[in-house]
């Protein structure tokens, strides 16, 4: 934005410097803004516009609940359902009361319908309801989960499931024949196909060798060694297996098992034990464990992956076995299986298995972020990387003494990942190095104390969410206690902006192939609020910008205009003090008629406004500014200007001009 010094032009600067919230006055670099607040650069034409409002979805208000409850997470979630596209926002609610019913819910808004339905088991107790989600979407279902919970599952043909994650299989026994009830149970000489599971004293199970060979058939020449496998009848009918100790051609009486000379020419296969006499797990099994229910999970390479939050070691990574090409599937497809976590390498394919991340100072994984290639683990201190395919290909290496706040304090923007720290540092990176983001110093102080008040508020335990959108990084700084602030990044200018919308967790999503930016607000406590979704009207499209009740009443509320403001940089106009002096000075602001902007001006570096004028705005042509003329003032070698109001959202700042003058004799000095 330029500012333009008339007569002589002595300045002609651009001012990208964004926000800054602290720092002496005196000390400012010359092109940093020292006070923005909710104006953003326009993408074309690089001047501040006033940040767009945002309105309630229409279904996005859930009058069954009281206004205990509130939306903590809202996620997206696309899939394609019999060749028709359907797109949803997934709200996971919470009244923060731990172990009782209903404190957690899971409502679902569809963007297409305009609907918001509950679509979790009614009466639920959770364990915790201040700790995190996580979600992925996996093969078109949606997944989710959180601390001391097992992952559940959502998909709108199929419906909500509390555990698509512990297998349903049958009981082992020690038993044969007639002791096996084929229906529920295996018995000791079934054909086990490696990687099968079994439950055995409350715990599963999984084959490591199979024992399941080509079907035995009557008429066949079978020779010694050579294995079969038969659905034998005698005592139970299920699936055994056999050697053959005798040379033959089959028939009736020599089948396996049923046949009356079965001994002359068959030996029974059978695998061990799940546990010998001492209680130790034979060499035939491997113990199979369910995922952990764990507040921090990523879906990458084909794979799951989730803390361990059941052990006592939270920097335990573990991860479910891939998924596997589809069974007689005329198209190869892959398969996720939930259920698939033990570490065991079938026929199919790998296993699952655990990772322990080598972090210093007792840290915890705290993030997980698929990357490409890369799997970025995110602790509070330290960030490695993980890249590779499988465990004979993966390298885990240190990336960063930098880590994350919370599960969602991370996004990817333009092709880097941007992370946000607990000590309040902004960091980028390519999964090969990372760095502090240019144009952080500005606001570091500012970011370190936000940070410092969501990680000291534990009444809610809200974390601060980082995601991209609009050419921005977006973050929010939920409190609860204080003003609720936001902030954008844009990379481009290396500007910080900010924003007083009051978001607790955001999501992009699509909706009638528009992107668009969702949220819920961090607004608790009144008794008239209800759980609120939000869409930020970034598009102008049919849309009118204003802002809604961010309060999130039940009743419909009018409107608020947005309060506004950006003051300049210093500029000085000589080193010898009291050099010139302003006759005139002039913001070019571009609005709606009847708006009135308030202009103030300073000097000599003093943070205190010399005058402050308020002008009404005439209305010109769309992105046709207007002067709004500010006060002369007597001899100074700095000045800076400040404009601001409420809006509408129609409003623009094109830039500021100034007319100086030379002091060339004694009437123009005090």
């Amino acid at each position: 934005m330029p500012i333009e010094v008339a007569p002589n032009r002595i300045e002609l600067s651009t001012i990208n410097g964004g926000f800054s919230p602290d720092g002496e006055e005196g000390a400012l670099p010359l092109d940093q803004s020292p006070d923005v607040l909710n104006m953003l650069l326009d993408p074309a034409t690089g001047s501040p516009e006033l940040r767009k409002g945002f309105t309630r979805l229409s279904a996005g208000r859930i009058n069954s609940l009281s206004a205990s409850h509130w939306i903590r997470h809202v996620n997206y979630y696309e899939v394609i359902v019999n060749q028709v596209r359907k797109r949803y926002l997934v709200c996971i609610l919470t009244n923060g009361v731990a172990a009782s019913a209903n404190n957690i819910q899971v409502w679902v808004y569809d963007l297409m319908l305009d609907t918001f339905t509950r679509v979790d088991t009614a009466g639920r107790s959770w364990a915790n309801a201040k700790s995190e989600h996580w979600f992925a979407v996996v093969e078109g279902t949606y997944y989710g989960g959180t601390r001391s919970e097992v992952i559940y599952s959502w998909h709108p043909t199929d419906g909500w499931d509390a555990d698509p994650t512990t297998p349903s299989v049958k009981t082992w026994v020690d038993a044969v024949d007639g002791g096996v009830t084929p229906a529920s149970q295996y018995g000791r000489d079934n054909a086990f196909k490696k990687g099968q599971k079994v439950l055995y004293s409350g715990k599963y199970y999984s084959a490591l060798r199979g024992i399941r060979f080509k079907t035995w058939e009557s008429g066949e020449r079978y020779n010694k060694g050579e294995k079969v496998s038969v659905k034998a009848t005698t005592g139970s009918t299920y699936w055994r297996s056999f050697v053959c100790i005798k040379s033959h051609t089959s028939g009736a009486a020599s089948k396996p098992r049923d046949g009356a000379d079965t001994a002359t020419y068959w030996k029974k296969l059978r695998l061990k034990n799940v546990k010998d006499e001492d209680g130790e797990i034979t060499s035939d099994w491997a113990y199979m464990p369910l995922p952990g229910k764990g507040v921090v999970g990523v879906y990458h390479g084909s794979r799951m992956w989730v803390r361990h939050d059941d052990s006592d070691n939270w920097a335990r990574l573990q991860y479910s076995a891939p998924a596997k090409p589809e069974k007689d599937a005329l198209i190869s497809d892959l398969d996720f299986r939930p259920t698939d976590w033990a570490p065991v390498d079938d026929n199919q394919g790998d296993g699952g298995g655990w990772m322990t991340i080598p972090f210093a100072h007792g840290d915890a994984i705290r993030g997980l972020y698929s990357y490409g290639s890369y799997l970025l683990i995110f602790g509070r201190w330290q960030t490695f990387v993980l890249a590779g395919t499988n465990e004979q290909t993966w390298t885990l290496r240190p990336l960063s003494h930098k880590g994350v706040i919370g599960p969602a304090s991370m996004t990817e923007h333009d092709g880097l990942v941007y992370y946000l720290s607990l000590d309040g540092f902004l960091m980028r990176t390519d999964g090969t190095s990372s760095e502090e983001v240019p144009g952080f110093e500005k606001v570091r102080e500012y970011i370190k104390d936000k940070v410092d008040q969501c990680l000291q508020n534990t009444t809610y335990n809200w974390y601060p969410q980082v995601v991209s959108y609009g050419g921005y990084v977006i973050m929010s700084f939920p409190d609860p206690d204080g003003v609720n602030r936001s902030m954008a990044y844009h990379p481009k200018t290396g500007s910080f902006w900010l924003l007083d919308i009051p978001i607790l967790d955001m999501t992009p999503g699509t909706q009638t192939r528009t992107e668009r930016l969702y949220f819920s607000t961090a607004i608790t406590g009144a008794a008239s609020q209800r759980p609120c979704l939000f869409v930020y009207l970034d598009d102008p499209g049919n849309e009118v910008f204003t802002d809604d009740d961010d309060e999130a009443v039940s009743a419909t509320a009018s409107t608020n205009d947005i309060s506004w403001n950006y003051r300049t940089a210093w500029f000085q106009f000589g080193t010898t003090r009291n050099e010139r002096r302003i006759r005139r000075a002039w913001a070019l602001v571009a609005g709606e008629a009847g708006e009135v902007v308030d202009v103030s001006g300073y000097r000599a570096f003093n943070p205190t406004a010399v005058y402050t004028v308020n002008r009404t705005l005439t209305g010109q042509a769309t992105q046709q500014a207007e002067f709004v003329e500010g006060k002369s003032m007597q001899t100074t070698y700095a000045t800076a200007l400040k404009v601001g109001g409420t809006a509408n959202a129609q409003l623009a700042l094109h830039g500021f001009g100034i007319d100086t003058e030379r002091v060339r004799g004694r009437r123009f000095h005090k």
